[in-house]
């Protein structure tokens, strides 16, 4: 005597298995696109926001106003700690940099050297001093830098 009800059972319950997987991955590729296309976007916001800082840095302005990218860090070296690698295979003695630490990292200096490399870095030709030493956050727009020559260049968050 043959089970057919318990057979169809295990089919359907396999199928719907199958299809529980599939929109999993398809899920996850969405985000996955989402997210590269995404931190492009945010790359280039960077750059264009050091480029700035530079900018108004090189014109001795006393404030600049930085918009994008959100959550983003704005970080000298040198530091304590560790230069990211784009700066130290370049041999730059000064780097400004402007990156994001990965999701599960925390926002130590030690995680931004590692990210950094990533994102978006540029040699500066004096030595320029971020307070706190931890970086700027980029968060709660617009946010005004304040640049100070006295003795050096010291950037702050008024």
């Amino acid at each position: 005597m043959n089970d057919k009800n318990g057979f169809l059972l295990a089919e359907e319950t396999l199928k719907i298995i199958i299809a529980v997987i599939c929109i999993a991955f398809l899920v996850y590729l969405l985000i996955a696109l989402y997210t590269s296309n995404q931190e492009g976007k945010d790359k280039d916001f960077a750059r264009s926001s050091l480029e700035l800082i530079l900018n108004n840095v090189k014109s001795k302005t006393a404030s600049v106003e930085i918009f994008n990218p959100r959550k983003a860090f704005i970080l000298s070296w040198p530091s304590d700690g560790k230069m990211p690698k784009v700066c130290e295979n370049a041999g730059w003695e000064n780097c400004l940099c402007i990156c994001k630490t990965k999701f599960y990292q925390t926002n130590k200096i030690e995680n931004f050297a590692n990210s950094c490399s990533d994102w978006v870095c540029s040699q500066t030709s004096e030595r320029i001093v971020i307070e706190p030493q931890e970086g700027i956050e980029i968060k709660n727009l617009p946010v005004i830098l304040n640049l100070d020559y006295s003795s050096g260049i010291r950037i702050f968050r008024s």
